[in-house]
């Protein structure tokens, strides 16, 4: 007899009723989890098989996987099944009992009614592999009673701090305290002498002996400052007060054909005229530098000469404000490239040197 248990285990993880052609059906039903309280245990939900006998059941599946598993005849297939199901019967009338894999079993009672018991270890649950019974006993009321009472008494709710955060907090307040005291008898003290507006008063004063015109200042009144009597009369400066830039020099102490002091500032046209700003040798230019200082170009020249490139210059740029670092003296323009490539290959300070005409 071929063994086709391993088929209709198959098809049972496939479909949930599976017919055995004279004999009967084998019904998939999934259980619910629940509690059973008289083991005090959480059963898992479970996938049960049930068996009902009926002779008159119609296969619905299982010749079909046999044809294509093995590539049987729909006659070959029927032969086996019919087979299978009849040495069942020859089990559970000799035996009592008849093996299904390890699905589960068959039993006969002696009445001649056949039940099926099904395997607790089996694969025909894989939604629910791996969960177990959960035993969970009710609690007495005593030990309820007791946790009541225990968490109405811990009502205070204990906090730890480290030494080292109280005494840094101590010390931030005892730095506000001391701010608090030194700067209050201050700022009272400014409020009894009233300090704010003497101050704006002589503000106000300074600014307006700043911007009200001579003319008006001569003519306007001094408020609030004690003066001499005869300088309060007179309202005209007198002549020995007047600027030193508007009083005539003696004849004597003045120089002859002497010339204002505008003549004597040539710096601008000496600046225009420095050597830097010559025209440098050659058509094209290597630019070391650009966009800087002169003194930073004259720093960067003399670290090139330290560097062994020499004949680096710093000319202006063309807003006139900063310098560019160049070295000129090529003819062409391939005579640069190659120059620039050098250094490059030399000096990975050089990264960002290029060429230009000049």
């Amino acid at each position: 007899m071929k063994d086709l248990s391993e088929h209709i285990e198959y098809l049972l993880l496939q479909q949930d009723v599976v017919s055995l052609p004279g004999f009967g059906r084998l019904i998939v039903m999934v259980l619910p989890a629940h509690y059973s309280e008289e083991d005090f245990t959480f059963l898992p939900p479970s996938r049960n098989l049930l068996f009902e006998a009926d002779t008159q059941a119609e296969d619905n599946g299982i010749q079909a996987l046999l044809m294509r598993m093995h590539h049987l005849s729909a006659d070959m297939a029927r032969a086996l099944v019919t087979n299978y199901v009849a040495d069942l019967r020859d089990n559970l009338l000799s035996l009592g009992e008849a093996e299904l894999g390890s699905i589960g079993q068959f039993l006969q009672e002696d009445g001649g009614i056949v039940t099926f018991s099904p395997c607790e270890a089996g694969i025909t649950s894989p939604e629910f592999f791996a969960l177990d019974i959960v035993e969970a006993r009710p609690l007495p009321e005593s030990d309820i009673k007791a946790r009541i009472i225990d968490d109405m008494e811990n009502e205070y709710i204990t906090i730890r701090l480290s030494r080292k955060a109280v005494r840094r907090t101590l010390r931030v307040a005892a730095a506000l305290l001391v701010a608090f005291i030194l700067i209050v008898p201050g700022v009272q003290l400014c409020q009894q002498y009233d300090v704010p507006s003497r101050l704006e008063a002589g503000v106000s004063t300074f600014y307006k002996a700043m911007l009200v015109p001579r003319q008006e200042a001569e003519l306007q009144e001094p408020v609030a400052v004690a003066e001499p009597a005869p300088a309060a009369k007179s309202h005209k400066r007198p002549a020995t007060q007047k600027p030193l830039s508007e009083q005539p020099l003696p004849k004597a102490e003045r120089p002859a054909q002497q010339q204002p002091e505008a003549i004597a500032e040539p710096a601008p046209a000496k600046v225009t005229a420095a050597p830097v700003e010559s025209k440098p040798e050659g058509a094209y230019c290597i630019v070391m530098a650009s966009s800087t200082t002169e003194n930073h170009a004259e720093a960067y020249i003399k670290t090139l000469n330290k560097m062994g490139v020499t004949g680096a210059v710093a000319i202006s740029e063309r807003n006139g404000q900063m310098k560019r670092v160049i070295l000129p003296g090529f003819a062409t323009e391939e005579d640069a490239i190659i120059k620039a490539r050098e250094l490059r290959d030399k000096y990975d300070d050089f990264y960002d040197i290029w060429t230009s005409k000049l």
